[in-house]
């Protein structure tokens, strides 16, 4: 008897929480939060994360692969290791495809960027260090680039002061690239500024991405 009257007593209880207009209040609040979460995780999950406009980066010519040296393949583990940490871990093969070009990596300044930093060329003799400086550059004129391929590439090899030079004038093309090369030559009194081929020597080692602005 005593059991049957404590049942009862739960569903007078049961009954009476239902009954409460607060706990229809609290229970709308707690479906429509989860609503929102809900629909802020698939969002999230739809954009695949960042925002890449969001790093400045259109992510353009991105996900491709390297056809490259076994001198240059030995350094990928660093450079994926900088290249995430700077916010381009998808251009490891571009990155790579790029020392193919400045060094094959055959010097301890792999990626030819002791310049970068003010100092005389190949003054950086440690390899993971030139990578370092190096990533760090490509990631910082791809950002000033808005993650135009070849703009970003040309930069790299001219200096980050073609990037405003070229985006006055409609964005990259070989043809800016010759007149921007010819006036530093001319100002610093040089025969020839930076490699005006830079941009198809690198992108040979380089198949594909997503397609992008790469020519």
């Amino acid at each position: 008897m005593q059991g049957v009257l404590k049942k009862g007593a739960k569903v007078v209880k049961t009954v009476a929480i239902l009954k409460n207009p607060l706990t229809w209040v609290i229970a709308g609040i707690f479906l429509l939060l989860l609503s929102i979460f809900g629909i802020a995780l698939f969002i999230s999950i739809s954009l695949g994360g960042e925002n890449q406009f969001d790093s400045g980066l259109s992510g353009e010519g991105a996900g491709g692969t390297a056809e490259v040296s076994a001198e240059v393949l030995r350094y990928e583990p660093l450079i994926r290791k900088y290249a995430e940490e700077n916010g381009i871990g998808e251009y490891v093969g571009l990155i790579m495809a790029l020392i193919q070009q400045e060094s094959g990596g055959r010097h301890l300044d792999v990626m030819q960027s002791s310049e970068s930093i003010g100092l005389p060329p190949g003054a950086i003799t440690d390899p993971e260090y030139s990578i370092q400086i190096g990533v760090k550059y490509f990631a910082d004129v791809m950002k000033q680039a808005k993650g135009d391929i070849n703009l970003s590439l040309q930069s790299y090899n001219f200096g980050n002061g073609f990037i405003g030079y070229a985006l006055e004038r409609g964005g990259y093309s070989k043809e800016i690239a010759i007149d921007f090369s010819e006036m530093m030559a001319a100002k610093n009194g040089w025969s020839r500024y930076g490699d005006v081929h830079y941009v198809e020597h690198v992108l040979r080692y380089y198949e594909g991405g997503n397609g992008g602005n790469v020519v």
